[in-house]
Order: structure tokens, then sequence, then C-alpha cells
């Protein structure tokens, strides 16, 4: 901690206690202006809950794939692409929007795509282009979900099958059926105008029900006493079955049953393909396709795409047939580094010449893949983020080369470590043998996905002439705090040893000096059942620089944060309580000393604090934004700092309407019926 002034010089010290969204941008943030580029159409095609290494271009002998595999001939075909999330709404909310998860806020079964994220039709709109949608995933394709932006035209499944039928699962067929339809009637009435079309098809997701002629295509239905097709289409009920573990005849069936939807709506993907041949618009078109998630058949033991992020949920197959006029050196080729779905929408834009506003394209998490594709510019190794937020669990992966870093802050806060290279199936954890590199990732991931956490945020910043030393205790009854992660504090002044990440966190008291006055003592380690340091404790250090005057006396779980700012400088950190956590508080120290309470300020109204420290409650299920905006700081305080909870401000929930619970409910997300 470095000392260079007193609180008597600043009384510039302000605390908003509140609400704090991010700024917003211009309604539609988007450049039409051309460049070499080419207009042609564009064309997005998801298949829901599909693995990568299920299909035929991807190594996978049954022949699932055909019309994929003609594509992937003839376009791109990206080897590993990390999908950033693992189930439907905000993966998908990835590819349209190009930001990670907790940058755009569909996190939620209940939560809409808020207004002020771009989607991918709104530029193409601006710049022309005749939008369709057809879809029949309720998370994407309900009314009320935000996804319809930007769209001329934008059909669930339901709306194609016209009232009276019960029928809530759309299959690729009808999708497909109306996405030509609309194509027809589009090229003959505005043939000139290009066009972009998305088509978003159930199929494989569960219940695993192929076409009536696709049943038999990958093996046969199972005699007695093992369960019917019907029985083996939901997994889940599949699972309780067989307490003592599913037998393999079984497991290979219920692939099978999913093999046979993915041939289903490969077959629909190649009629759509040849509409546009027919039409003749195919040579100059931009076709992507790519996959929401994956699936997993007991990999690690279950079933289905849970938020445990392993690769087979996460790692989703990516083709794209780029249009004739960039060149004859993409068809065919295999891209073998990392690439994410949020890289989808740059790339688009990029190959179709559509700028966005720099505001706009500041704030996307991917980038195009065009310059790499043509050699104009290398690759590299760019880091994989993907984000979880569901049901309870909240969890983050980060891929950085060949090594994955996976950190869960609940339901209870854990660490794996995985050598992907060395062990592709997530065999081993390695945390406890490589702790340097844990710590690398761990602050790499709190670098590039600190728009969102749990919990409680704290940033500062420094706008005074001198440097600054800020600490802050954090005092509390109950476990450990979870995600004790950095927004970008680095240590000053501290022992390493004693701190996860920039934070110490262990057992805290206070002990009077040989000069009367109190000082603060921390231990690092577990307490014993007696409330007392265990014999785990280590590392005892005296702090006689920090004077606890105005806290009351305390003895019990503590944990620290340290930064240095120099003039200009901004840093925070944010934690989140575990469930039963009590008495949640805050001190501060600005050089050594207390912060006076009334240089603290709460609420967005900026109140004055009555009282140090802070009285932060329990915390338990908040989101956090990002950096609240500096405009909420009073006048005439060139120090100033954000404390800030939230019930995810950047989420925009909504009732679900009867038709999307349906059709959910049908697929699963609301029990099996």
């Amino acid at each position: 901690m470095k000392a260079s002034h007193k609180w008597g010089g600043l009384a510039l010290f302000a605390i908003g206690l509140g609400a704090c969204g991010g700024g917003g941008a211009d309604e539609q943030g988007t450049s039409a202006a051309a460049t070499s580029r080419g207009r042609g159409p564009v064309v997005l095609f998801v298949v829901d809950t599909l693995r990568a290494d299920h299909l035929g271009c991807y190594g996978y002998e049954p022949d699932t794939s055909p019309a994929l595999d003609r594509l992937a001939a003839e376009g791109v075909l990206f080897e590993a692409c990390q999908a950033q999330s693992s189930w439907t709404k905000p993966a998908t909310a990835s590819v349209l929007t190009g930001l990670l998860p907790s940058q755009h806020g569909a996190v939620h079964k209940v939560s809409a795509l808020p207004p002020e994220h771009l989607l991918l039709a709104e530029p193409l709109g601006a710049a022309g282009y005749a939008t369709a949608a057809f879809g029949g995933n309720g998370f994407i394709f309900g009314t009320e979900q935000g996804f319809s932006r930007g769209f001329d035209t934008f059909h669930s499944g339901v709306d194609l099958q016209g009232d009276g039928n019960e029928q809530l699962i759309a299959e690729a067929d009808l999708l497909v059926d109306g996405a030509i339809d609309w194509l027809d009637g589009h090229m003959q009435s505005e043939a000139d105008q290009p066009f972009f079309l998305y088509v978003h098809v159930i199929d494989p997701h569960d219940p695993y029900a192929p076409p009536p002629d696709l049943v038999h295509a990958f093996g046969e239905p199972l005699a007695p006493p093992f369960p019917t097709d019907a029985e083996l289409a939901r997994p889940g009920p599949v699972v309780a079955r067989y307490p003592g573990g599913v037998p393999d005849v079984v497991q290979e069936r219920m692939r099978q049953l999913y093999d046979g939807e993915i041939a289903g709506a490969d077959r629909a993907f190649g009629r759509l393909l040849e509409s546009l041949e027919r039409h003749g618009v195919y040579d100059e078109a931009t076709i992507v396709f790519v996959s929401d998630h994956g699936e997993e058949f007991f990999d690690h033991g279950g079933v289905g795409h849970n938020p445990l992020l392993y690769q087979e949920v996460i790692q989703v197959p990516l083709v794209v047939k780029f249009p004739t006029s960039l060149g004859d050196a993409l068809p065919g080729q295999r891209f073998a580094p990392r690439v994410r779905q949020v890289d989808v929408l740059p790339t688009l834009l990029d190959t179709l010449g559509i700028e966005l506003e720099p505001e706009r394209a500041a704030q996307l998490a991917g980038q195009s893949l065009v310059p790499a594709l043509l050699g104009e510019a290398s690759w590299g190794e760019q880091p994989a983020v993907t984000e979880v937020d569901y049901e309870g669990v909240y969890r983050k992966s980060l891929i950085q080369g060949g090594t994955k870093y996976v950190r869960t802050w609940a339901p209870r806060l854990e660490e794996r470590l995985f050598d992907l290279e060395a062990d592709p199936g997530e065999t081993r954890n390695l945390v406890a043998e490589q702790p340097g590199r844990v710590a690398e990732l761990r602050a790499d991931l709190g670098r590039l996905s600190s728009l969102g956490g749990r919990g409680w945020g704290f940033v500062m910043r420094n706008e005074t002439e001198l440097t600054v030393g800020i600490a802050g205790l954090i005092t509390f009854r109950g476990d450990a705090l979870a995600g004790l992660d950095p927004l970008g504090l680095e240590l000053e002044g501290f022992d390493a040893a004693l701190a996860d990440g920039p934070l110490g966190q262990g057992w805290v008291e206070f002990t009077k000096g040989t000069d009367g006055k109190r000082n603060v003592r921390y231990t690092l380690g577990e307490p014993s059942a007696e409330g007392q340091p265990g014999d785990a404790a280590v590392g005892t250090e005296h702090y006689p620089g920090f004077d606890p005057s105005g806290m009351p006396s305390y003895e019990g779980r503590g944990a620290w944060f340290l930064t240095t700012l120099a003039p200009g400088d901004e840093d925070g950190v944010s934690f989140m309580p575990a469930p039963g956590t009590e008495d949640l508080r805050l001190m501060l120290w600005a050089d050594g000393e207390p912060v006076p309470p009334e240089f603290v300020f709460l609420g967005p109204g900026l109140e004055r604090a009555g009282a140090m420290p802070l009285a932060l409650g329990t915390g338990e299920g908040l989101e956090l934004p990002g950096t609240p905006p500096r405009s909420t700081v009073p006048e005439g305080a060139p120090l100033h700092g954000w404390l800030w909870k939230n019930m995810d401000p950047a989420t925009l929930d909504v009732e679900l309407s009867p038709e999307t619970e349906a059709n959910l409910r049908d697929l699963g997300y609301f029990g099996d019926d």
C-alpha cells in the first residue's frame, strides 16, 4: 500500500448503491456504406441440439448429413467452433448479436432479449435486405422473446401449422416448407432485392422422433424388456429407469434415434439448398450452417444439454459457404483454429461490406473470420468463453490454446482444468497439478467476461493528481465467499500466497497494539467447528497501518482486497456470498485511514451513508451489470467508487405466452409430458 496523502485533504469519495445499467447506443447503430464486398443473399440455418461429431464432414461414419457434407466441400468447415452457452436462448442470442450471454442478457427462461441489443436482421434490413425467419423453438420464436426485431416476416412452427393442430414441435420439413414458400414469393415479386433468410429447426432436440422413413435408418427398435422407441425419445426418464446404469444397447438405440433426427434435418436443409439453386442465387449466397449447442450421450455420465460445459455440449458445427465473388481460395477449406458463435455476425457483415457504427462494433465479443480465410491476417488462438446461468447454476469456461478452464460460482465454488489436446474427453482435472496455469486462466476469464457476474460489484476510479492506496475488508458470517474475482485488481504490497486472485479470504480479528490502538490481524485458512481458526490456518499477517475505528469489534470470517490507483486509474472487484451468509459488511480505507460516512453515497439518488461499515445483507441471487456509469458520481468527487447490486439489470423478464410455454413444455423445459 503506497501512502501519499490523507483523507482530510480529499473529502472526495462517493459510492452509488443501486441500479446501474450499461450505456446505450443509437437505435440502429449501423452504416450501409458500400465496400468492395458483394450484397448477395444470406441464409442462416441453425440446427438445434446438434453435436459436431455426429456429422459426416466432421468424421462420423453413419451417413447422417449428405447435404451438409456437400456444403462443406463447397465452403469452409470450421473444425472447432465453441458455443457461447449450453442451451438455446443464450447461445442463439450470441449468434444473432455477436455478444456474450453476460452482455446480451437473454440468459433465463423468462428473459427476453433487451431492445438495446442489435440483432443481425437489423443492419441487414437497413442495408436494403428483405428479412424472414422460420423456427420451432419457443425460446427464440415466442412473440415475447424479443428476437423478431428487424424481420419483415417472423413465423414460428405454430404459425405455419394453423389452427387446430396440436403438434407443438414443428418438424424441420414444415419449417423449410415455409421458408421455401417465402423464397418463391420473394423471387417472383422482388427478385432484385437481396434477402436474409433465417431458419431454425428443432430436430434433433428431444424427443428423439425421426421422420417415419428414417426410424430404421441407423438401427432397429429394441425388443422387450428394453424400452420402445417412444420411451427412448425422452432421455431423462430412460436414465431414471436404470438407476444402476443405462445398458449399452439402450444407449446406442438412443443415439440411433438422434441420428435419424439429424438426417431428417439435413434432408430438409438439402431441399432449401435446391431451392436456392432453382432460383439461381446459390452461387452468390452466403450460407451459414451452425448449431446452438450439442447433446451429451453418457460421455460424462449424463444425457441432454446439461450446464456442465463439457465439449460434447458446447462444441458445435460451423460451415460457411461464401459467395463465389469472394474468390476461389475458400471452397474446401478446413479451418483448424478454434472459432466462436460470436464470430458469425461480424463475419457475415464483413462478407457483405456492412459496417456497424464504432460504438456498436466495439461491443462485439467476436470478430470477422474473412481476413484470416483470405490470408490477409492471422487468426491466432482466440480465447473462447462459454457462460451459463440456468436454474441455480452459474458457470463459465475459457479455452486458451489447447487448455480449458471451467469455473463454477453456484451452486458451489469449483474449478476444473483440462488439456484438450492430450485429454479430449475431459477425464482428468489438472487443477491441483497446475495451480499457476489455473491462476492465469482465472484472471483471463475475469477479464474477458467482466460484464456479468453474481453478487456484488465494487469499482473505484481515481481522478485526483495523487496515487491512492485503497483497501477493503469484507466481513461476514457463513460459508466462504464465492466468485472472488477481480474486475482488474493488481496486488501491491500484499502477500499473494494469502490471496485468491487479488483477495485474501480467511479469519479476521481486531487486536490492540502497544500504542493502545486497535489493529487488524488476518489469518488464512478455514475456521474450526468452534468458529476459531482451524489447524489449516496459516500465514498470519498484521496490518498496523489500517485503523479499524468506526467498525464494531469483530472476530470471524473476512476477505481483503487491495489496490493502488494511480491518477486516472480504475479498478474493481466482484464477489458472491454463499447461501446462508449473514451480516455481510464492507469497510473501506484510503491510504490506511477509514473512509468516513460523509464520503459514502448510496443509491441512484446518491444519498449519504449514515455509518460505516456498509451493511450489505446477503446478496443471494443477485446479478451484476457492467461498470456503473460515471455520470452517477457527485460533482466535486474526483476519487470515487461504486458499490452495487441488482437483480439482473441487463435482463428483460417477460411473461411467457401460452403458446410459447406449451411449445417449451413439449420440448421438456417445464417437465416431460
